[in-house]
């Protein structure tokens, strides 16, 4: 190594890690002083609490050899690397699917119970995973962070993904029924329910069924004459998305 290299080296005097630049290592010193008082947890092993300063710092020493995706701990690795190696330990005792990680399977535990914890403050509608509700909230807000080279723009970076394929041309998901080929898989999964007629979405109310969880959403208001879509132009509401997607088209022409 060069000399101006060797120079451009900066180590901490407390844990040795080496920064290529003294702002970097200024960052890193602050955290030494700061990580004493940010935690006022007491952990009774020294690897819990090693755990959990990585938490606080975001460190990632540990490195999945197949796709080099970074963990803060040594168990977060392991639960990845069943993925990679098809392990899938923890079985649905309601139906046959199985799952890398005891969370994973809690939660689709919920598809099961019809639990729906994270509810919407706008609308009111619940999802069973926060990330779903997250996702929806831009629906109120006009979000849409996600954009395409093309000018679209998206509230979730899987429509972005799926979106992009249009570009493309990929269809990797195909039916094997039909050969139809779709951009994702939760496409092809709807599509393959017109050859099966599998309808498991069922109203509590009237008994009647449908293929997808959304068009169950949309029909239940109905029931309970919900119309949480709102038009910022004249205030007529509606009780789906959708339906007010048209209907903006009366006053954008």
């Amino acid at each position: 190594m060069g000399r101006d290299a060797e120079e451009s080296r900066f180590a901490c005097n407390q844990c040795g890690e080496v920064f290529s630049r003294s702002s970097a290592l200024a960052l890193h010193l602050r955290w030494h002083g700061k990580k004493r008082h940010e935690s006022d947890k007491a952990f009774p092993w020294s690897t819990s609490l090693m755990k959990h300063q990585r938490r606080l710092s975001g460190e990632k020493h540990f490195f999945c050899g197949e796709c080099g995706k970074a963990f803060s701990c040594h168990s977060s690795l392991n639960v990845h690397h069943s993925s990679h190696m098809g392990e899938r330990p923890y079985k649905c005792g309601a139906c046959e699917k199985a799952f890398s990680c005891s969370s994973l399977l809690s939660m689709h535990r919920r598809v099961h119970t019809g639990e729906r914890p994270y509810a919407c403050g706008k609308c009111g509608k619940a999802f069973n995973q926060r990330t779903h509700l997250t996702r929806h909230l831009l629906i109120h807000t006009g979000e849409k962070l996600y954009k395409c080279g093309c000018g679209q723009a998206f509230t979730c970076h899987s429509s972005l993904a799926v979106h992009e394929k249009t570009h493309s041309g990929d269809k990797p998901f195909k039916c094997a029924e039909c050969g139809k080929a779709f951009h994702s898989r939760a496409r092809l999964t709807l599509h393959q329910r017109t050859h099966t007629g599998e309808k498991p979405f069922r109203c509590s109310d009237c008994g009647k069924a449908f293929s997808c969880h959304s068009y169950l959403l949309v029909h239940q208001r109905t029931h309970s004459s919900e119309k949480p879509f709102r038009c910022s132009e004249c205030g007529k509401a509606f009780g789906s998305h959708s339906y007010l997607i048209v209907h903006q088209r009366v006053h954008t022409g």
